[in-house]
């Protein structure tokens, strides 16, 4: 009986069962942030524009932003990846940029609606 006992806790400790896991230390994970300036086709800055960040192959919903009073907006967190689509809407136009984002800061996108009454 002793010898089966000790035969299970050496199985145990060789599988790494016998005590609870240590949490892996990882740094934060890696994210992207992106600043997005929405012009009208004159070439108007648009404050208040909606902005909605959208990535996956479903392409999830992730943050809704609104433009400040300059027209920009800078989005932050964003997971890295690819798969991207950030999308201005204001009234009834709307500009879509399709993209990857990378770790840290993003080169800024320009969105300029081609038609603005």
């Amino acid at each position: 009986m002793k010898f089966l006992l000790l035969s299970v806790f050496f199985l145990l400790a060789v599988l790494g069962l016998g005590a609870p896991a240590q949490a892996a230390v990882q740094g934060p994970a890696a994210t992207a942030s992106v600043t997005v300036t929405v012009r009208d086709a004159a070439g108007r800055l648009v404050p208040g524009a909606r902005i909605e960040v959208r990535q996956g192959v479903f392409q999830n919903l992730i943050q809704v932003r609104s433009t400040n009073a300059q027209g920009q907006v800078t989005l932050t967190n964003l997971p890295v990846g690819s798969n991207y689509s950030i999308k201005a809407l204001a009234g009834s136009h709307v500009y879509t940029w399709y993209g990857s984002l990378r770790a840290g800061v993003n080169p800024p996108i320009a969105m300029r609606f081609s038609i603005w009454r």
